[in-house]
């Protein structure tokens, strides 16, 4: 079915959306957005879409564990560089030019894909090239509005200029920002339609085994240092640990090897989840309804404010 993109407004609703050829992609920062992206595949499957998943080697490897039947096709990750310092706009400056380069490499393979799969609708978890002027393409995000400081208004304005560029945004969280705060507002005049928090662990069967686990996520080198962290803190020991296979794990904590699925079941079986206040792992704890213990990443803003704003929640830990 070809998507109107007059009637684009009236199909702002993932349910609404049936018997649709589907490109899909995800944002490299971390493995959050593969997370997320997991359940609203799962919801575009069964409403009978087909979706072709454009993605890196790493995010292939995770999707096929849970959707094995798909096509998937190769998609450079975004050139994210960190010096692991806390200077996250540093950073980011740092890697502008390759970024700039990288949009528009990638806007020209979007649309060479568009036309090879003959795809209707185009769908980006965050990333700002993925986008077709042939076919109705969508933005989905939890943050329609940067955390960042007043003399960095022009990051903002960036942001919002970028996702101007679709023709709609989906929020991942409720009409009242209960999730995400002011991060979630619609500052920008965007159309943008609100498809409620998001997690694979929605229908997860939850028990208790006597354990906490460790999350342990983000971009290279913040996952070895959130890693170290949790090795000195001896209040959180005994301590189970999932996270990236690069990563040197040291006692007195259990490194668990595993694929996503192995991991999924350490989760659900956790007493208490220990991890970075990332918003798809606190979308996570909230359908899990376990004890969370929040440790933000330094110097990223968002995780600052997310932490803040869940900090006193019921089933949150600070």
């Amino acid at each position: 079915m070809q998507i109107d993109l007059k009637e684009l407004s009236l199909i702002m609703r993932i349910t609404e959306i049936s018997n649709t050829r589907v490109l899909y992609a995800a944002l490299n920062w971390g493995m959050g957005h593969v997370s997320r992206s997991i359940s609203i595949i799962r919801e575009l499957l069964e409403n009978k879409n087909e979706v072709i998943i454009a993605g890196s080697e790493a995010q292939k490897r995770i999707f096929e564990e849970y959707f094995p039947a798909l096509t998937y096709v190769a998609l450079k990750d975004y050139p994210f560089t960190f010096s692991g310092s806390g200077n996250f706009a540093f950073d980011l400056l740092r890697s502008g030019l390759k970024l700039n380069e990288h949009l528009k490499e990638e806007r020209k393979l979007t649309e060479e894909l568009v036309r090879i799969f003959n795809i209707s609708l185009v769908l980006s978890d965050h990333r700002y090239g993925f986008c077709s002027g042939k076919v109705p393409s969508v933005f989905i995000t939890h943050q329609l509005t940067l955390p960042v400081k007043w003399y960095q208004k022009r990051v903002n304005n960036l942001h919002c200029k970028l996702m101007q560029k679709f023709d709609a945004v989906w929020v991942v969280d409720r009409e009242d920002s209960y999730f995400a705060g002011k991060l979630s507002r619609n500052t920008c005049g965007l159309n943008a339609h609100y498809i409620g928090p998001r997690s694979r662990f929605e229908n997860c069967t939850v028990s208790n085994e006597g354990y906490s686990l460790a999350i342990i996520s983000g971009p290279t080198p913040y996952d070895q240092q959130l890693l170290e962290l949790i090795q000195k803190q001896t209040d959180f020991h005994p301590v189970k640990v999932v996270g990236n296979d690069n990563l040197k794990a040291a006692s007195p904590v259990s490194m668990q090897s595993g694929t996503w699925k192995d991991r999924d079941a350490l989760i659900c079986n956790a007493d208490k989840l220990i991890s970075r206040s990332g918003y798809s792992t606190i979308m996570d704890a909230y359908f899990l309804r376990k004890p969370l213990i929040m440790i933000p990443t330094p110097g990223q803003a968002e995780q600052q404010y997310l932490y803040n704003l869940w900090k006193d929640r019921s089933f949150i830990s600070s």
